[in-house]
């Protein structure tokens, strides 16, 4: 889309009713409508993008820059990079308007930025992203996440180039799903839980091969854009803050037969860079938060997700076993 084009395709009037989105979510009361308050777009080039590179963010004054500049050193091919501002209330906007005014990569062909003033969370601002993604594969970095990997966005192709029944690659793990996802409870292969503030602890060889379970763990992930398109992106009628990339999985294994997986990749992402807007974080200055936190709780009947927990999960079962699978060095990219 060019400039024009986001611009009227992110109104509401035209977003909630173009029936892109699964379940047909609607704006919650007193949603403020994104603006775009960046748009590039280098016209010397003529190559595709590969990529889209997705970012979410809420308030990151003090790591953005550094995250952003580790995106900029490692991302190889040709990509274009889609931020949301969600209700970001510090610094963190002139700091990446500062940033994009000094120097532009030659491979980064399309920066689009969005500002939503009001709360939208993690799901929605996601599907802004992802909606508005031209390239083959999205890749969804949260912003408390600097990419130390050159080439990760190639290694986290690899699984879907070699196999076609995986839609979904996260660099962080995979995971069964169980009744209670929390700490320790997981139970998965990767940097679950605390350990993702901890290099990876892997031989070399186990590099070379990908970890299929039930679902995964967001940040960094792969997403094919064409499977995703069909699965009608996440689920933010039911989902805000957390599991729509379970529902989303679940999902595209019931009804496709597609398959998510852990290819181990390494990043830092320490937890105490997290600014994720957990109820128990805000303050009495937040009212706006917690107005809009409630909004969409209370309209939540917990999805596809819910039905498989209730009908697989509550009744300890599995849909789908641990699988180990090679990565043959010569079809690497």
């Amino acid at each position: 889309m060019n400039k024009d084009k986001i611009i009227d395709f992110i109104k509401h009037i035209n977003y909630y009713n173009s029936n892109l989105l699964i379940n047909d979510p609607k704006p919650v009361k007193n949603q403020s409508e994104p603006k775009l308050i960046y748009y590039y777009k280098n016209d010397e080039k003529t190559q595709k993008i590969i990529y889209s590179i997705v970012i979410p963010i809420h308030n990151q004054e003090k790591i953005i820059k550094r995250n952003l500049e580790s995106i900029f050193t490692n991302t190889v091919d040709y990509y274009e990079l889609v931020l949301i501002l969600d209700n970001c209330k510090d610094n963190t906007e002139n700091i990446i308007l500062e940033m994009l005014n000094k120097k532009i990569p030659n491979n980064l062909l399309k920066i689009v930025i969005l500002k939503q003033e009001t709360s939208i969370f993690e799901t929605s601002c996601d599907n802004l992203g992802f909606t508005l993604s031209e390239g083959i594969y999205i890749i969804e970095i949260q912003a408390d996440m600097e990419m130390i990997t050159y080439g990760y966005n190639k290694l986290l192709t690899r699984p879907v180039l070699i196999y076609d029944d995986i839609f979904i690659v996260s660099g962080r793990g995979s995971m069964k799903i169980k009744k209670n996802f929390k700490g320790m409870h997981l139970d998965g292969f990767g940097k679950l839980s605390k350990k993702i503030d901890k290099p990876l602890d892997i031989d070399f060889s186990d590099m070379n091969k990908v970890y299929i379970y039930e679902t995964i763990c967001r940040g960094p992930i792969l997403i094919v854009n064409e499977k995703l398109k069909k699965l009608k992106y996440l689920d933010e009628q039911n989902f805000f803050l957390g599991n729509d990339d379970i529902d989303l999985c679940c999902r595209a294994f019931f009804n496709f037969n597609w398959k998510c997986c852990y290819y181990p990749l390494e990043f830092y992402a320490p937890l105490s860079n997290s600014t994720t807007k957990k109820k128990k974080n805000w303050t009495k200055n937040m009212d706006d938060e917690i107005c809009f936190f409630n909004e969409r709780k209370n309209r939540s009947n917990g999805g596809f997700l819910n039905t498989i927990m209730e009908e697989v999960i509550n009744k300890n079962k599995s849909f789908l076993e641990f699988e180990i699978r090679e990565l043959p060095y010569d079809k690497f990219y």
